[in-house]
């Protein structure tokens, strides 16, 4: 790739050949051009490669690298960033895409606002569901950028928006690699918080605006989505990590708001359990479960929130059950 790139747009691909086409064609339409496009196929089963080769064309900002084995979204990560030359990294979901002004539009703010990460909203494409967006934390002319105590708030699972590890902002290529930041492949789910949290321990100055340019698809099998026991157990182990990471670094407060979410994140898993006893009509398990929980301060504010959204709707249901899908 030739030096210069302005952003690197990075896609990491399992299984994708359903999908991978959407991501490539709006990627390689974006109006900013100078633009390298990396593609990951993480041992892929079905015809990702193929289908990736094709949407790529004669394209000569595409390269599409393959592996044989399976190691995870982490992983296709960073080979991604250890390839990419662009000034800015702008992480894409293989089922996702971009509108084809996002980075002509998010790269010079990120450089006028001096943002080492600069995220947009996202824009949820949910089958019956008419268009909506994932946030409501962003600002249209961003001045301040989001202090990590904020971010850790705003990740609260079990909230009207979708947590803020869901967002996709592009980042200073040149401040991951001066602290040695990476996605962590040790934790399969919410790696993408992770390395925001790492980031920001750090000084990355993270900005986020309302207006939405990325299009992010929500299926049932979403890696995401799927095993959230196996999903839970990762979570937990990220945030230890960053604990001891926040410690390390003389940062308390952190540490304290990562344990506050930590049992925020056990609380709406038990709450979830309560909530599919109900909805079954398993009546014995719910109120034992509901005995188990009544002393928790989550408890009740999940509940106050059922009862307020029943007299007054605000968000779709199909986006609130997202809320625990990543930490």
């Amino acid at each position: 790739m030739t030096s210069g790139v302005r952003a690197s747009i990075v896609i990491p691909a399992y299984n994708a050949q359903r999908f991978i086409a959407g991501a490539i064609t709006s990627a390689r339409a974006q109006t900013l051009r100078d633009i390298e496009i990396i593609v990951v196929d993480d041992g892929s089963r079905d015809g990702t490669a193929t289908a990736a080769l094709d949407a790529a064309g004669n394209d000569p900002r595409v390269r599409v690298i393959c592996y044989e084995m399976n190691r995870g979204a982490a992983h296709a990560r960073n080979v991604a960033l250890a390839a990419a030359s662009g000034t800015w990294i702008a992480p894409l979901d293989a089922d996702d895409a971009f509108s084809p002004d996002r980075l002509a539009r998010l790269v010079p703010l990120a450089e006028t606002v001096g943002a080492d990460l600069l995220a947009d909203n996202i824009e949820l494409d949910l089958p019956g569901v008419p268009a909506l967006t994932a946030f409501r934390h962003g600002e249209q002319h961003p001045r301040h950028p989001l202090s990590l105590l904020r971010f850790l708030a705003l990740d609260t699972p079990g909230s009207e928006d979708l947590p803020a590890g869901f967002m996709h902002p592009v980042m200073r290529r040149t401040f991951l690699e001066r602290h040695g930041l990476t996605y962590p492949e040790d934790i399969h789910a919410g790696e993408d918080f992770h390395l925001y949290v790492r980031a920001m321990l750090r000084g990355a100055r993270l900005f986020c605006i309302s207006d939405a340019y990325y299009r992010a698809r929500v299926r049932a099998d979403s890696l995401s989505r799927a095993d959230p026991a196996r999903n839970a157990e990762a979570f937990t182990r990220s945030i230890a990590a960053l604990r001891a990471e926040a410690d390390a670094l003389g940062q308390r407060r952190i540490s304290r708001a990562l344990s506050r979410r930590a049992d925020a994140l056990a609380s709406y898993a038990e709450y979830s359990r309560l909530a599919d006893a109900l909805r079954e009509r398993r009546l014995a398990e719910a109120f034992r479960r509901f005995a188990r929980m009544a002393t928790r301060r989550y408890t009740w504010q999940r509940l106050r929130g059922a009862a307020a959204r029943r007299l007054i709707p605000r968000r779709p249901g199909a986006l609130r059950t997202l809320g625990g899908s990543r930490p």
